[in-house]
């Protein structure tokens, strides 16, 4: 061993690093077996017999260590050829050279046709092999496994390894897993780069149970841009062999990569490694080597890794349910809007369940519930949090809200959990228990995490009006949590760890923070602004408000013709606070029929005034707020308690052109006590004992004397009770149709005088009542009539401003101020980047002297017609490139670590964190020195457009519609005409050259195509019609972000451009308030008339009572005593 380690050269691998360089092997045997050989500093070339002795000696020491290894036939290491072979089946016979085979890396070679002490004396290959990988685990995580591990937690493990390795296949690169699901077996494959020959990223890794691949990149996956897709999940290791085993009794790895013409495979069995694990904690597992099959070959890109379980714990419903479930899982992944503003939907992952794809998948609670929210704008906000003791600990979460609105007299939360039971999901869930809050982690959801509302969301010691819409309402939203690596998730990536003060500090949001809490600190952004919580809070209640009025139909769900009252005078009394209500008698609500008469009971602690007992009632109306069809309003109960007498109870006066409610004794209830559960109907049986327990309690009735009659009130009408009066002479001689009150059935306790009494008292409280709804509706309809004549000025006033341009046919593309604006704000970017590095008091030379600009903002054209389809030609990235003078300094932008990884420790990634931003995508960088120019040019324009001829078609002529070639279409300033490069080259010759070359440019698709014969390097129209040069028609319509500016546009003055949503805002104002006034015009008609008809009805009794008045002007005897004056009180 000593005289072949030692060596007359030294392996060296480049002139600086003088590291100990190891070399590790895995040499497959031919009688199915494996040995390790490590070298240490070896010489650049190994005699093949020498290396051969090593592997001996190795295979001969495992020989006596290892029963199974015993029980092999031997391999005749003296007879025969013997020769190794690599990955790309290339032989190896003589020497091996160390120069082909990098350092810190693990190799695997097969020693090649040796023969074996086989009788007939022949010569095997084999396929697979003993003990090929060690699995062992290097530390003792078998105690430390979750306690409950789940069929899908553990399908989930393995899908998270599949979406680490696609995602770093680039941004343009296809990303596909697919996972086939079956009685007999399951498989989970993904193309990405496979597991590869080094140490930190081989299939030894994968089988250990604590060798997460990706722990190491974790860093990068705090910050960026929600919804945080940045998948560096692995954070305990032991996903890939735990959950392979918990969903079978053995398993199968196989894996390729781009550089190697062979699949490698590990295998695993359940008992075998329980087995060994329980003993002696080694896991020593077989593996194989073979070539890859058709269907690898198709789906990938040259690599992959291919996961299969045998024998598997599967069920009939995790077929069924999984699609949904995974959907739900990895949505973001599956489908999300761009993050670039360009408003698009954009599918990250390729994911196929059973050769499905997710994006046709209509199930899962995430679609769902997207699907029965409203399309009224989401509240948004970000939240970015930070250690107080320890700095470098932050984490950011995105809140998302969306609102579920009451339609068509139900939930919608209650349709989407009636939707997943019936997809067959178990749901123990209601509308009241209905987990309101969900969190992702990196785009991951986590199923356990499903929080009640945060504090933040809970409006329950609120008090008000408002605060019992609030309330009620604030059931109706969903809050969706994506959170970034900062936040730590529980073993089994279930949840959110439940003692990080980070995840404490989400759940109490809202709340003061309690003393663990008070380390961190919480920095609330709602798009660009820093707002406090207090600010937050009050524009959280105005979108819910705004919500609900625009989405909510619960004023819609009556099912009777109802009775509509205008300007009712008792809002209050009522609990509404609309000018227009309906009045039913029959209400559909959670899918149920509600009518006047029904008989219910409302349970203790339904809302407010019902804390401290269960009323029984009557229904007698309901109350929707508003006309039919309007959205939003309050829908309210009138109903009578089971002590309150018919004749107490609740009044509708239906008039020909009126109508009034008054409540008196009813209760005016809201509506949510339906929704809550907390309203009964109740059996006739249940009332009548009810019933009878009240009159059993109820006291001796008081009886007042004579002298309480004057203040008595009944239903709220004075009852004036008068004196029993006799005469003492012959009353005066009275006309035809005076009353004698001698007349017996008239004298008795003069009655009659009480009826005419009350009825004149009844008319004239109608009376004022309608003449105080008459001074109400003009109260109203003048302060409508002031608000129209100053909406009707700001109007003037703004047409005035807005008159001299031509509104209509301004466009809405960007000058090129606009557009340098809208790139700056664009976070993360490293334009917007470079833009804060060049504020700063000492800015960094060596990133920022070399930069020319960015492509978008080189040139102008003239139409934007031509400015959208050259930058959807280009693509953002390239439109965004840098256009750097050397390759030098480009290439300095970005540093690399030892493994070839970007360090993001170092140059223009380091100088964006310490401005607390993130450079997460790939970026075009363009050397402009380096570009091979085009070297004509027309001398005479000071343009410097090249010189190129037009296209001919087969008869000669320039074809219909050819406007000119792109290259020369883009016009420069003056500043970038002046940029050459040293041979003299400008930016037409060389970048904008380069990214167009010969692109032609047409008036429409029809001429486009008509030339297609002449195109060379593509085409493209100003309708929109992309021809590229390799043949390929672009259909369908883009929509850039990033265009070019437009240099010929109406260019409004930003003034001007605030004008116009004003002036559409004026507009709606108007047509509102002008409804308004026509519907008080015609209510105050109609009270008006009402009231003439009254008052005409009132004079007439007033004076049939003359008669009657002129008798009591004598002086009678009193018959008790109690007013000898005979007055009138």
């Amino acid at each position: 061993m000593e005289g072949l380690n030692s060596r007359k050269r030294r392996l060296v691998l480049s002139d600086d690093d003088d590291s100990e360089k190891v070399f590790t092997f895995k040499i497959l045997l031919p009688n199915g077996t494996s040995v390790e050989l490590t070298l240490r500093d070896p010489e650049a070339e190994m005699p093949l017999g020498n290396f051969v002795r090593l592997v001996k000696e190795k295979y001969s020491e495992a020989r006596k260590h290892c029963e199974s290894m015993k029980n092999t036939r031997d391999i005749n290491w003296k007879g025969g050829s013997i020769s190794l072979q690599d990955a790309n089946d290339k032989k190896i016979r003589n020497v091996l050279n160390l120069k082909n085979y990098k350092p810190n890396k693990y190799h695997i070679l097969r020693l090649h046709r040796v023969f074996f002490l086989n009788q007939d004396g022949s010569s095997e290959v084999a396929q697979s092999f003993e003990n090929m990988w060690d699995s062992t685990p290097d530390t003792d995580l078998l105690l430390e496994l979750p306690e409950e591990y789940t069929f899908e937690t553990a399908l989930a493990d393995l899908i998270d390894n599949s979406l680490q390795a696609v995602w770093s296949n680039g941004e343009d690169k296809r990303k596909l897993i697919r996972v086939n699901l079956g009685k007999s077996k399951i498989s989970i494959f993904d193309n990405g780069p496979g597991l590869d020959d080094t140490d930190e990223n081989s299939l030894v890794k994968w089988g250990k149970m604590d060798a997460s691949l990706h722990r190491s990149s974790k860093s990068k996956a705090i910050g960026g841009k929600p919804p945080y897709l940045m998948p560096y999940f692995g954070m305990f290791g032991y996903g890939g062999p735990i959950a392979s085993m918990h969903l079978g009794r053995r398993a199968s790895v196989s894996y390729k990569t781009k550089h190697v013409k062979k699949v490698y495979t590990l295998h695993l069995e359940r008992e075998a490694l329980l087995n060994t694990s329980s003993s002696q904690l080694t896991w020593k597992t077989g593996g194989g080597i073979r070539d890859p099959l058709a269907n690898e070959i198709r789906d990938s890109h040259g690599s992959f890794t291919k996961v299969e379980i045998y024998e598997p714990k599967i069920k009939d419903v995790h077929i069924n349910r999984l699609p949904s479930h995974l959907k739900d899982l990895y949505f973001p992944y599956i489908q999300c809007d761009d993050t670039s503003d360009r408003g698009k939907t954009i599918t990250p992952i390729e994911f196929k369940v059973n050769d499905v794809d997710l994006t046709e998948i209509q199930g899962g609670e995430v679609a769902i519930t997207n699907w029965h929210s409203c399309n009224g704008p989401e509240f948004v906000f970000q939240l970015h949090l930070k250690s107080e003791s320890s700095r470098e600990l932050q984490a950011n979460a995105r809140m998302r809200f969306v609102y579920l609105p009451f339609t068509k007299g139900k939930e919608n939360i209650e349709r989407v959990l009636e939707k997943l039971k019936s997809d067959g999901f178990v749901i123990s869930e209601d509308f009241q228990s209905f987990s309101r809050v969900s969190v992702r982690r990196l785009g991951r959801l986590l199923p356990d995490a499903r929080w009640t509302l945060l504090p933040f969301m809970d409006f329950r010691n609120k008090k008000g009006i408002k605060a019992q819409i609030l309330k009620r309402c604030s059931q109706r939203v969903k809050c969706f949590i994506e959170t970034d690596g900062g936040f730590k998730p529980t073993l089994s990536k279930t949840d959110l760890a439940h003692h990080n003060p980070f995840t404490a500090a989400l759940k109490n949001f809202g709340n003061k923070f309690s003393e663990k809490e008070k380390d961190v600190t919480v920095e609330i952004r709602k798009a660009t602004k820093v707002l406090t919580l207090l600010k937050l809070q009050m524009e959280y209640q105005d979108w819910i408000l705004q919500m609900h009025h625009q989405y909510d139909e619960e004023a819609d769900s009556g099912e009777d013709q109802p009775v509509i009252i205008v300007g009712p005078a008792n809002e209050k009394a009522l609990g509404i606070s609309s000018d227009v209500i309906r009045v039913h008698q029959v209400l559909n609500r959670k899918e149920k029929s509600w009518k006047r008469g029904q008989k219910i009971k409302v349970l203790k602690g339904a809302c407010a005034g019902c804390h401290r007992t269960t009323i029984y009632a009557t229904i007698e109306y309901f109350l929707l707020e508003g006309f039919e069809g309007d959205a939003g309003g309050e829908a309210r109960i009138i109903c009578r308690a089971i002590d309150i007498p018919d004749e107490n109870g609740s009044f509708l006066s239906v008039g020909d052109e009126d109508a009034s409610l008054e409540i008196r004794g009813s209760l005016s209830l809201p509506i949510s006590v339906i929704d809550s559960g907390k309203v009964i109907a109740v059996e006739s049986i249940e009332w009548e004992n009810r019933l009878t327990k009240k009159q059993q309690k109820s006291t001796s009735i008081y009886l007042p004397g004579a002298n309480h009659y004057e203040n008595l009130e009944t239903n709220g009408v004075p009852v004036i009770k008068m004196p029993i009066v006799k005469y003492a002479g012959q009353p005066p001689c009275t006309d035809k149709g005076i009353i004698d009150l001698q007349e017996p059935s008239l004298y008795h306790e003069n009655s009659l005088i009480e009826f005419f009494l009350n009825y004149d008292k009844e008319l004239f409280d109608s009376i004022c009542k309608l003449a105080e709804r008459i001074q109400k509706v003009e109260s109203h309809l003048n302060n409508s009539n002031e608000k129209k004549a100053e909406t009707e000025q700001e109007m003037v006033k703004l047409l005035e401003k807005v008159e001299p341009y031509q509104l209509s046919i301004m466009d809405s593309s960007f000058t090129k101020d606009e557009l340098m604006t809208k790139i700056r704000s664009m976070e993360n970017s490293p334009y917007s980047v470079l833009c804060s590095l060049s504020k700063r008091e000492k800015p960094p030379n060596y990133f920022l002297e070399d930069l020319i600009g960015v492509v978008a903002l080189i040139g102008t054209v003239q139409r934007p017609e031509l400015s959208r389809i050259l930058a959807e030609y280009l693509g953002e990235a390239k439109m965004l490139g840098l256009i750097y003078r050397s390759f030098d300094t480009a290439s300095s932008l970005e540093k690399y670590n030892q493994k070839g990884e970007i360090d993001y420790e170092r140059a223009l990634h380091a100088e964006a964190a310490a401005l607390g931003k993130a450079i997460s995508n790939r970026f075009h960088v363009i050397c402009f020195e380096d570009i091979r120019p085009y070297t004509g040019w027309l001398h005479d324009d000071s343009q410097r457009r090249l010189a190129l001829p037009n296209p001919r078609i087969a008869n000669g002529e320039t074809p219909e519609g050819f406007i000119g070639y792109a290259v020369n279409m883009v016009d420069l300033d003056i500043n970038s005409l002046q940029i050459m490069t040293a041979s003299d080259f400008g930016l037409r010759e060389t970048v904008l050259f380069n990214l167009f070359k010969k692109l032609q440019v047409y008036n429409t698709r029809e001429n486009m195509v008509a030339a297609r014969t002449c195109i060379e390097d593509g085409a493209v129209s100003l309708d929109g019609g992309i021809l590229s040069e390799n043949g390929i028609l672009s259909l369908g319509y883009g929509n850039p972000s990033i265009c070019f500016p437009c240099e010929n546009q109406k260019v409004l003055p930003r003034e001007i451009e605030k004008i116009l949503p004003q002036m559409e805002g004026k507009k709606s104002d108007l047509r509102m308030i002008e409804e308004r006034i026509k519907g008080l015009e015609h209510s105050r008609a109609k009270y008006i008339k009402k009231f003439n008809k009254k008052k005409e009805r009132y004079d007439k009794v007033t004076d049939r009572m003359k008669p009657m008045t002129e008798l009591l002007k004598y002086k009678p005897e009193a018959g008790d005593g109690s007013n000898s004056s005979g007055r009138l009180s």
